[in-house]
């Protein structure tokens, strides 16, 4: 049986990834300061930084039903550029994204209680699906990116 694949529109996407950054700013993890927070892009390659990027090429909708509904994977990246002048720094970095995977599955086995989705998304799991991996700069800044994903169901026209 093949599975038919589409990819989900840009409004959809947005509208959902929205939620999932509202709920990332609002966490508390260490070493990482509200400011720092970015999305789509970095405002500079000098300073500590963490950024959510989407991957809205590979954001799918699977299985879609008769009456509309469908499982849906939105995927997305969290960079985060550091200074990594010594061996200790550069483990240190991958901490914030570790931390971040784990309060998404936190979150995930909470029936994501403090995520507020719209009334058709029903979330199901929101994980990493890469774990991190890095990039060193010439200024001698690193940046570490994981890939996480969502996976929810879209309901239906009569849900």
């Amino acid at each position: 049986m093949e599975i038919k694949r589409n990819k989900l529109t840009f409004e959809e996407y947005n509208r959902v990834f929205e939620c999932i950054y509202g709920f990332m700013k609002k966490l508390e993890i260490p070493n990482i300061k509200k400011s720092m927070w970015k999305l789509e892009f970095m405002t500079s390659s000098k300073s500590d930084q963490i950024m959510v990027q989407r991957v809205s090429n590979r954001a799918e909708k699977l299985n879609e039903n008769i009456i509309g509904g469908y499982t849906a994977v939105l995927p997305f990246y969290i960079n985060y550029l550091s200074s990594a002048r010594t061996e200790d720094a550069l483990l240190r970095i991958t901490e914030p994204l570790d931390i971040l995977a784990k309060k998404f599955e936190e979150e995930m086995h909470n029936n994501f209680i403090s995520i507020s989705f719209p009334d058709d998304i029903v979330p199901q799991r929101l994980e990493m699906v890469v774990n991190p991996g890095s990039t060193t700069l010439e200024n001698g800044m690193t940046v570490f990116t994981a890939m996480y994903q969502l996976t929810y169901y879209k309901k239906g026209a009569f849900e």
